[in-house]
């Protein structure tokens, strides 16, 4: 078993753990239909790399000595993991989105039109792996 000892070293295996949850969240964000957004915007980048640095910070928090480095990449992947089950869960939403469904009334009846609305590329969207 590894030992760390140290800032420098839990917080880069903390790192490494949240490289290893963005990566699993890249790779299942391939299959979306907003992908292409996703990859070309720097947002979403900017967000990546934050949740990877959450990861290191997070990692810390549990302590800095005598740490397994197995335990400090687990750390580190779980809080981005975390955070996205959140996103996934409803139970972090930054704002609510409401889609209007249109209608086409008639003197007696009214027509309500249904189609497919594709998610839209949000930050909530991104989490939760949409």
């Amino acid at each position: 078993m590894i030992e760390l000892n140290g800032f420098v070293q839990v917080f880069l295996c903390g790192l490494f753990g949240g490289c290893l949850a963005e990566f699993i969240r890249w790779y299942g964000l391939r299959e979306s239909e907003n992908f292409d957004v996703y990859k070309k915007t720097k947002f979403y980048w900017l967000l990546t790399i934050g949740m990877i640095f959450i990861g290191g910070i997070w990692t810390t928090l549990y302590g800095i000595e005598n740490v397994s480095a197995i335990l400090a990449v687990n750390i580190g992947a779980s809080a981005p993991a975390l955070i996205s089950v959140g996103f996934k869960a409803g139970t972090i939403t930054p704002r609510k989105e409401q889609a209007k469904v249109p209608e086409i009334v008639t003197k007696d009846i009214t027509f309500k039109l249904h189609y497919d609305v594709t998610p839209k590329p949000t930050m909530s969207n991104f989490l939760a792996g949409k």
